[in-house]
């Protein structure tokens, strides 16, 4: 199972697809878990922002990121409650509100599923680095202040293939955690994110110097 979509192979290779996960344009563009092989999982492609599914989302984004307070992306699996940033180790300078936001919507799913376990935390720092990708893109580029990607049960027993009769009960436990998110979204003042102002070099690719891990 990958993130790819169908793209034809680039001139020299058999291989289609592109990584949608890897093709944003955004900094940390190609840092970390991404490949230049068009045969490897992670291939980011032949440029940021070359696929049409990742121009179309990127358009979508911008034309709401004055609104926009949360942008949510959905994975599996591994139950994981990922907070920026994704393309380095250090964390941002609004950790702690992230990290909070995050830990209410996970504990609003226990009050569906008592038993169920979410790591939360940076993605970078817990998971792994992987430049490219759409909640960087959310952060970093369109501003948003909170940008999580939530990797979904379960914890490795089935993987990507969660059986049919596990799946109303994940969609009933975050559906629990979409009133934790919109009350914030609510209280959220409008434009752009906050922390942009007291930490520019984590958003802007010019100014972050060669080590995406700094």
């Amino acid at each position: 199972m990958c993130s790819s979509d169908l793209a034809p192979p680039p001139a020299g290779s058999n291989c289609y697809g592109v990584d949608l996960n890897r093709n944003w344009d955004t900094i940390g563009f190609g840092d970390g878990a991404t490949s230049s092989n068009p045969c490897q999982e992670t291939y980011k492609g032949e440029s940021r922002n070359s696929e049409p599914e990742t121009k179309a989302v990127a358009t979508a984004i911008l034309a709401v990121k004055e609104k926009a307070r949360i942008y949510l992306s959905f994975h599996s699996y591994g139950q994981y409650w990922l907070t920026s940033w994704g393309y380095k180790t250090s964390l941002p300078i609004d950790n702690d509100k992230l990290v909070r936001l995050g830990r209410q919507a996970v504990e609003a799913i226990q009050c569906v599923t008592p038993s169920r376990k979410y790591t939360i935390g940076s993605a970078g720092a817990i998971f792994y680095i992987a430049g490219g990708a759409s909640d960087d893109y959310a952060k970093a580029t369109a501003h948003i202040p909170y940008s999580f990607t939530v990797e979904l049960p379960d914890t490795g027993r089935h993987g990507f293939i969660l059986p049919a009769d596990q799946i109303e009960t994940v969609g009933r436990e975050l559906w629990a955690a979409m009133p934790v998110l919109a009350k914030e979204t609510a209280r959220h003042n409008l434009g752009p994110d906050p922390a942009l102002a007291a930490d520019p070099t984590s958003y802007t690719e010019g100014t972050r110097g060669d080590n995406p891990r700094y």
